[in-house]
């Protein structure tokens, strides 16, 4: 059950006006909304595979309460979610998964980090592994775009010819062309290592 009791306690008020009606969210319900998500097209291409469970009375903000908000999802086997940030708290509540799955929680996001994943992308692509060179690809991206926000010169120019390299990569991989992909991700891993000479610890984008 999802309510908004701990946060009334903590505020140390008391709910005297109804605003809405609960809901009921049934397992059923919910498990065939998700597979249906799942099974669409363009699942392969979103960040995340997932249901809101939203109030009707939360119209605006698609939300379960004012102040909570719930997602149900699914995360297939190889995939990669790409990297975000919550504007307030989150509580991940994993129901199930294999060996191999795990969560990376930090505060900040660099550029070392996007060459990881653009690592990833093309050791993957070398061995075929389109889904998975995709996966890093996207994180790798999303990094990237990040840290070229502060980024200036040389270490900014690299960025985004990294960044360019990536969407190329993602673009061609989703197309079936592995081989160009991987050519493209090796491209952006050649820019993310040079504008590593030229990028200090201050770019670096520290989340909230």
């Amino acid at each position: 059950m999802i309510h908004d009791e701990p946060l009334l306690r903590y505020l140390g008020v008391k709910a005297e006006i109804q605003c809405f009606k609960p809901t009921l969210y049934t397992s059923e319900d919910s498990l065939r909304e998700l597979d249906k998500v799942r099974k669409e097209a363009d699942a392969v291409n979103r960040s995340r595979i997932s249901v809101l469970l939203a109030n009707k009375e939360m119209d605006q903000t698609l939300t379960v309460t004012h102040t909570l908000w719930a997602m149900l999802g699914v995360l297939p086997k190889a995939a990669v979610q790409l990297p975000h940030r919550h504007q307030s708290v989150a509580l991940n509540l994993i129901l199930d998964c294999e060996p191999g799955c795990y969560t990376l929680v930090g505060t900040m996001i660099s550029a070392k980090e996007a060459l990881e994943h653009a690592n990833a992308a093309a050791v993957h692509g070398e061995a075929g592994d389109t889904a998975i060179l995709i996966g890093h690809a996207k994180a790798a991206l999303e990094q990237v775009l990040e840290a070229s926000i502060v980024a200036k010169g040389v270490a900014k120019n690299h960025l985004d010819a990294a960044a360019k390299e990536l969407q190329e990569s993602i673009e061609l991989a989703n197309l079936g062309h592995i081989g160009s992909a991987t050519l493209h991700a090796e491209a952006a891993v050649k820019h993310i290592k040079i504008s590593d000479k030229y990028i200090d610890s201050a770019v670096i984008i520290q989340k909230p």
